[in-house]
């Protein structure tokens, strides 16, 4: 692994991190259904979590 691919790496880990709390917050709905943008928002947030596990799953193969 190359310095770049390793600073890429570190820059995707912490960026995954960010993506799962948000993705966390957003199904946190306090009481209200998940519907509507409040369910649009939480699928393009777990859709963010994917990709950069995706990306982070490329990069280590």
């Amino acid at each position: 692994m190359t310095t770049d691919q390793a600073v890429e790496l570190k820059r995707l880990q912490a960026a995954l991190v960010l993506a799962q709390k948000r993705a966390a917050e957003a199904l946190r709905t306090y009481g209200t259904p998940l519907a509507g943008k409040l369910l649009q928002r939480a699928e393009a947030e777990a859709a963010k979590v994917v990709k950069i596990k995706q990306q982070i799953e490329a990069l280590t193969l």
